[in-house]
């Protein structure tokens, strides 16, 4: 603990004086601020100093210290007067003598002799804000004729109090989308609920109700309920900025110098009024990155240090202003960083965003439900900043909707740091009229306090019961002093501390199993769909869980870890298990595959790319909605048991990941524990499985053509690439994946970028080449490298000859056929271009004629041939022109190849001769297309 001087001039008194008056005057030398509320014992059934792995972070209240000797003590507290002001605002509170009662009254004030007989302890029974101050009058001393007991003030100092937390402070900050796309539906995918189309945020007017605005805030207000009792006020700090298109609101309405406020009943109850967060009306683009950056200069400033940090994001679509979040994978360790532009190289010259700070994003639903960019983003995110906690859903209504909830919970466990707020149960049900339910949970012995939370989906009802049961007592919640209880729209939570006493004074112990009960009423629906969380806070009991890919992409296990701990010792014999849900189709092959047009933009909403466009259109067709329901929605499931593989660290794998997607995973915790007995833990969160391409099968299905429409200024020719990424499945990665895409070294002019048009899954790109520039190195997809071979007219370049005669020549006997065979020798792939020019009658006015034949791949160690037959169907529609074809077929590549040539005749009646093979290797010829033409001296 930390002591503080009382006064600067006070001293202790030296001289001597008669023994006839008081010789020695006792003023208090330090004192200790503490905090807050003490803990009760149930034990001795008193009330106990609190310590610093309970509910409410304290001490052992606020200790006055006098100075030793012996001969003036025990301080006579029996005449003496003690006053506490909690902050600058409060009434001062008369302390009432001797150990806080069972029934002592939050609010409360008690004072008693402490740690020897020359400390004075104040204990009040609530939480102590900044700019507090005590008192006291009328001590006497065990020896009241040669010593005296002086006054103390807090107050005289002249300096501020702010009580010193058990815990680090915490500072919690959310950053919210309020974009256009938050008035849209929330469970889009249901029948005849469009994806982008407002809706009326009552289910009982519009089906396709509530808004996603709507959703967040139910879950936001919620959630804060849980947060707020176990709040260190005047020390923990919270604050929010909504962002569209830029910052368009913040809580409170502060300046740059005051950026957060207190997190306390007053403000947080502000927040969540209908002129704050509930007043808000959404509209607008999206900037993640304006909202992150509003609070840049808060989480790096001085008192960063001070501070437990942690950022909620909120989103619900794809950036599609700046400033914009980039991922800084190059730098070491990977991070992420703010951009004011768009561009996937302008990570460059980005920096790291807030270092140190906890950045946990929570994805409501992407406007584009296949855009891998904000998901891969996300889970991007969580890896590097939130220890891998990332959540995204694409219908938050039914099993998904206390996601959001649930989510907010695990990160205020991760923020709260010193109060272990983790999640005992989590169950969800649906009542109708006269129904009531109950729900069993379990607590440990060293819980020192938990919260019940339950939510609903209508609007409107409530609930007209809501009974507490254990061991025989019970506690009524809707009516009584024992509990912290909040009431919402929406939700209900109660907060329950040490000593687990009821109004009628009747206690229980913490460990064991409680029953809850709770009955709805019911306004506006025939039915109540219900969402119940239990967190405790447990003073021993820690838990950690974590899924990762070790390489990412699909047909690779997924790692399931579950990390468990009482007392910081592993805490072995727990059973633990994993449930995991994933879809049961690839999203890239069912959109790449189906043959439907998009469905109409509508001008009047914000605008869907069109591959959303697309899966609204998928979602409206009879015939297409169930192919397109099985790649959205998490219907596969299965359960992994984790063994017990090091003391208190259980494992599993996961090996059904074969298709792409979002796999939501729910830990499951039964376990054990020598001190707390039984007790239960859940955690939920969600892995991103990328289409990772596989480098030589997305090879195969690169196409380099040429453009005829090319400027002089790419005097090195036009090319169009197009390329179909897949991974070793062969799955089609699908359309709207564009920046995924980069041109790495590459030094020609992108013409258009890389992007599906068909929607199928092909991408394409055109690209120009000036002079003396060489063609394409790589295309990366993804982080895969993938090689590309690009004729380049300017370079280096050889050109094969091969005659060609087909067909019977007129005044001859014989038919002529010839085979070209072309092989690729090199390590590598080589592409080549092949024409055929057809040759003319050195007597006749005509022209020779060039046909192109085509562009062509060949890979390391492939061959292809060209032969009569070829051509004849190919070029010439099945017949040759005059039943005779002689010419030149001409082959160019930017690399060496072995071409040969096979000439076949055959006698036009079999007793005229016999059939004639010859053999021929094509030489090869150097050149440049920059060669001169050789000049004649006709002289």
């Amino acid at each position: 603990m930390k002591n503080r001087l009382l006064m600067a001039f006070l001293a202790i008194f030296s001289t001597l004086f008669l023994m006839a008056t008081p010789a020695y005057a006792q003023t208090p030398i330090d004192w200790d601020p503490g905090t807050s509320t003490p803990t009760f014992d149930n034990g001795s059934m008193t009330w106990d100093p609190f310590d610093s792995a309970q509910a409410q972070p304290a001490k052992g209240g606020i200790i006055v210290t006098y100075p030793p000797n012996g001969f003036a003590y025990p301080i006579d507290l029996s005449t003496a007067n003690i006053f506490l002001q909690p902050s600058a605002t409060a009434s001062e509170v008369p302390c009432t003598l001797g150990g806080a009662p069972m029934n002592a009254a939050p609010g409360s004030c008690y004072f008693s002799l402490s740690d020897g007989d020359r400390r004075i302890r104040i204990e009040y029974l609530g939480n102590l804000s900044d700019n507090f101050t005590f008192r006291g009058t009328d001590l006497l001393s065990a020896n009241p004729v040669a010593f005296s007991i002086n006054d103390f003030n807090s107050a005289d100092t002249g300096v501020a109090l702010i009580p010193d937390p058990a815990r680090d402070p915490a500072r919690l900050l959310m950053v919210l989308d309020k974009s256009g796309s938050m008035r849209w539906s929330s469970h889009p995918t249901d029948m005849g609920c469009g994806t982008n189309t407002p809706v009326n945020d009552d289910p009982m007017i519009d089906p396709c109700g509530p808004s996603r605005w709507k959703v967040l805030n139910d879950s936001v207000e919620a959630a804060l309920s849980v947060a707020e009792p176990y709040a260190l006020a005047g020390h923990d700090r919270f604050a929010a900025a909504l962002f569209n298109g830029n910052v368009s609101y913040t809580f409170p309405s502060m300046d740059a110098a005051n950026k957060d406020t207190l997190l306390g009943p007053n403000n947080i109850a502000t927040f969540l009024s209908g002129t704050e967060l509930g007043g808000q009306t959404p509209g607008g683009s999206t900037s993640i990155g304006d909202g992150m950056e509003y609070f840049d200069d808060l989480v790096t400033g001085p008192d960063a240090g001070d501070y437990n940090q942690s950022i909620l994001v909120f989103s619900d679509g794809e950036e599609n202003t700046a400033q914009f979040i980039v991922m800084l994978e190059d730098a070491s360790p990977p991070t992420i960083g703010i951009s004011n532009t768009d561009d996937p190289g302008g990570a460059a010259g980005a920096s790291e965003f807030a270092p140190g700070v906890r950045i946990c994003p929570f994805a409501m639903r992407s406007s584009d439900p296949n855009n891998v960019d904000p998901t891969d983003q996300l889970a991007f995110i969580a890896e590097h900043r939130c220890d891998d906690l990332a959540y995204s859903v694409t219908d938050l209504l039914g099993q998904d909707n206390p996601a959001l909830t649930q989510f907010f919970l695990q990160v205020l466990n991760n923020t709260l740091v010193g109060d272990k707020l983790e999640i005992v149960k989590k169950a969800n049900g649906q009542l109708f009229r006269d129904e009531g339910t109950s729900e069993l949970f379990i607590t440990g012995q060293d819980v020192q306090a938990f919260t019940i939370l339950i939510q609903w989906n209508e609007t409107f009802n409530g609930l007209s019961e809501l009974v507490l049961e254990k061991d025989g007592v019970t506690f009524p919640l809707l009516n009584t002093d024992a509990a912290i209880v909040q009431t919402g729209e929406n939700h209900i939570s109660a907060t329950l501390r040490q000593p687990f006493c009821n109004d009628e004074g009747k206690c229980v112990d913490s460990a064991g199993k409680w029953k809850i009960y709770f009955r709805p009423f019911f306004q506006s629906a025939e039915s109540f769909t219900y969402d119940l969380f239990v967190n405790a806070d447990n003073a021993s009991i820690a838990s950690e869980f974590k899924a990762t890919q070790p390489i990412p992409g699909i047909l690779q296990p997924i790692e399931l870890t579950a990390t468990l701990s009482e007392a910081s010792k592993p805490l072995q014999g727990g059973k633990v298990k994993a449930v995991i849900r994933r879809a049961e189709a690839g999203l890239g092959n069912v959109l790449s595959l189906a043959d439907i047009r998009p469905a109409d933009q509508q001008s009047d909403l914000e605008p869907l790319s069109l591959t959303a466009l697309k899966v609204e259109a998928m979602l409206k067709d009879p015939n297409y909605r169930p192919e397109i329901l099985a790649a959205l929605q998490a219907n596969k499931v299965e359960e992994v048991v984790l063994t017990e593989s090091s003391p208190g660290v259980y494992t599993g794998l996961y090996k059904d990941t074969f298709v792409d997607g979002v796999y939501f995973i729910d830990f499951l915790v039964d376990a054990k524990g020598a001190i707390n007995g039984p007790f239960t833990r859940t955690f939920g969160q969600t892995y991103y499985v990328p289409m990772a391409p596989d480098a030589e099968i997305t090879a195969d299905s690169l196409r380099v053509a040429s453009l005829s429409n090319c400027s002089r200024k790419y005097a090195g020719g036009c090319f169009s690439v197009s390329i179909s990424p897949m991974n070793k499945n062969k799955d089609l990665l699908g359309p709207s994946k564009e920046k995924l895409f980069s041109l790495p070294n590459f030094r020609g002019d992108i013409l258009t970028p890389f992007a599906d048009r068909k929607l199928n899954g092909v991408y394409t790109t055109e690209v120009g080449f000036p002079e003396g520039i060489s063609g394409l190195e790589l295309i990366t997809i993804g982080g895969v490298k993938i090689p590309v071979d690009v004729p380049a007219k300017q370079s280096n370049k050889y050109e094969y000859s091969a005659q060609l005669m087909c067909g019977r020549k007129e005044g001859t006997n014989g038919y002529y056929d010839t085979n070209i065979t072309i092989h690729n020798p090199n390590r590598f792939r080589s592409s080549l271009s092949i024409d055929l020019v057809l040759a003319s009658s050195f007597s006749t006015k005509n022209r020779s004629k060039t046909i192109s034949i085509g562009d062509a791949r060949l890979g390391r160690n492939e061959a292809l041939t060209i032969d009569c037959d070829f051509l004849k169907k190919k070029v010439f529609n099945g017949k040759l022109p005059n039943n005779f074809l002689n010419g030149v077929v001409v082959i160019d590549s930017p690399s060496r190849l072995q071409v040969s040539t096979t000439y076949t005749t055959l006698p036009r009646f079999r007793w005229l001769g016999t059939n004639g093979i010859y053999m021929r290797e094509v030489p090869e010829r150097p050149f440049r297309f920059d060669d001169a033409p050789p000049t004649f001296n006709r002289d």
